[in-house]
């Protein structure tokens, strides 16, 4: 870390860093609130291919005492390797070790938390139940990733509308990232792209669901809803479901999730 300890403790600051990974360097920025150290932490999870990277919630979060962790998965944004969902899971698992070791004394161990949005969604949950000191999450408008596979494998016309997605939209922004690749991999374990796979650990820790009305892009039966109701089936009790008016890019209404998001982990804080 290149920041003087000092400087750290008084004013906000912000700091590249390499976390080290199974394919080389996450490339990631670490926004720290100043003030005393340890701080609450909050890992964020962007989406796929990240051109949303939640940068706003990051330092809305720091702006309310909470250090926040922003990363690059793998092949995409400069960090060494190749994309893919499985890598993806890896590299949240590579960061929450390097959070785990906290190395600067950085980080409140007790206090962590984890947030993420549409593909970073799943991640999160994924980051949930493998973390057991990752306290709590938000989960904004998930990708269930494993409805692309369960479509693709309905008619052939249906895996050339996946692909051409996974193919035309996705890869020219992503290191090594194809369908073909993708479904290989779903091949060898599609339950680990479900979000239902992850409803037992959600329902067990503090999460808040948010819903976007106009989301255009996951339809939510198949989404959000999935998630909502398996959470809800193990919780016994309605899971934390918040609805906003926004599309899938949280381009409306934006305010109003930033503020439910601060909010959230405020109130665990």
């Amino acid at each position: 870390m290149d920041k003087d300890e000092a400087l750290l403790e008084t004013k906000p600051a912000s700091m590249g860093v390499f976390i080290p990974g199974n394919r080389g360097r996450i490339f990631t920025t670490i926004y720290t609130p100043g003030g005393s150290m340890p701080y609450p932490v909050v890992i964020i999870c962007h989406g796929l291919p990240g051109t949303e990277k939640l940068l706003d919630f990051a330092v809305a979060l720091r702006d309310q005492g909470f250090c926040t962790i922003s990363f690059h998965y793998s092949g995409c944004w400069g960090s060494d390797g190749t994309y893919s969902f499985a890598n993806c899971q890896e590299d949240v698992d590579s960061v929450a070790a390097y959070v785990r070791r906290n190395e600067d004394g950085l980080f409140d161990l007790n206090r962590v938390f984890i947030l993420g949005h549409s593909l970073g969604g799943l991640m999160a949950c994924y980051g949930l139940a493998g973390n057991a000191f990752i306290k709590a999450g938000v989960i904004i408008m998930p990708a269930n990733v494993a409805e692309d596979f369960k479509t693709a494998g309905t008619s052939p016309q249906a895996e050339k509308q996946v692909a051409d997605v996974y193919d035309k939209e996705f890869a020219p922004w992503l290191k090594g990232f194809s369908w073909e690749a993708s479904k290989a991999e779903a091949e060898e374990n599609l339950s680990r792209f479900s979000l239902d796979t992850y409803a037992k650990a959600a329902a067990e820790k503090e999460v808040l669901l948010i819903a976007g009305t106009e989301d255009e892009v996951l339809a939510r039966e198949n989404h959000i809803d999935k998630l909502k109701n398996a959470v809800s089936e193990f919780k016994g009790e309605k899971a934390n479901l918040l609805e906003v008016a926004t599309d899938h890019g949280m381009n409306w209404n934006r305010g109003e999730i930033i503020s439910a998001v601060l909010g959230f982990f405020n109130g665990l804080k």
